[in-house]
């Protein structure tokens, strides 16, 4: 796993709640970092005037079958979890760019099926599969990828050069809200044997 500071240069922001992701999107603007966005995500950022590559353009493939398929492309997750020192001829081969931050959160789902009138369908439209792929494969490739889930309206403070205490921090507070099994997975990280 690297341990040495990692340069943000390309971030991926696919959000369900959009809450912040403007301000976070210009900071990340201000320090040259290049946005690449899905859907709803990609119009919120173009519309307050932010550049940012849709994920189509970013990939060459369209998002097909409603939305369902997006970001599960190799240019998407190799880029994700390539390790850098390892990888790179693999990378350059397929024309894999790095992606340096993920910034995402899920489809509510929790909120979704606790209401009375949710059917079947509405619980099935409302699982999450490219988010959770995404999230994982930062997680997996931590020493190079960090991952951001929870940002506050006052964002100033983002660092481009991101330690590996600050990243595994950021891992903590995300993932100790999806699931049980994502907090045991944080508590391994954030040993200090690591």
């Amino acid at each position: 796993m690297n341990k040495q500071k990692t340069k943000i240069q390309r971030a991926l922001l696919s959000v369900f709640d959009k809450t912040g992701v403007v301000e976070l999107a210009k900071s990340l603007d201000q320090h040259g970092v290049e946005i690449i966005s899905t859907g709803g995500t990609a119009k919120t950022l173009g519309d307050a005037g932010l550049q940012v590559t849709n994920i189509s353009a970013y990939t060459g493939f369209p998002e097909i079958m409603d939305g369902r398929v997006k970001t599960i492309n190799p240019l998407v997750e190799g880029g994700i979890l390539g390790l850098r020192d390892k990888h790179a001829d693999d990378a350059k081969a397929n024309n894999i760019g790095w992606i340096d931050l993920v910034v995402c959160n899920l489809y509510p789902f929790s909120k979704i099926v606790s209401q009375a009138d949710c059917g079947l369908m509405a619980a099935m439209e409302n699982v999450d599969i490219g988010g959770p792929t995404m999230i994982r494969s930062a997680a997996k490739n931590i020493g190079w990828v960090t991952q951001y889930g929870i940002y506050p309206l006052n964002i100033s403070f983002i660092i481009i050069f991101l330690n590996l205490f600050l990243i595994k921090l950021l891992f903590f507070f995300f993932f100790s809200e999806e699931s049980p099994d994502a907090t045991m997975i944080n508590l391994s990280i954030l040993s200090p044997s690591l």
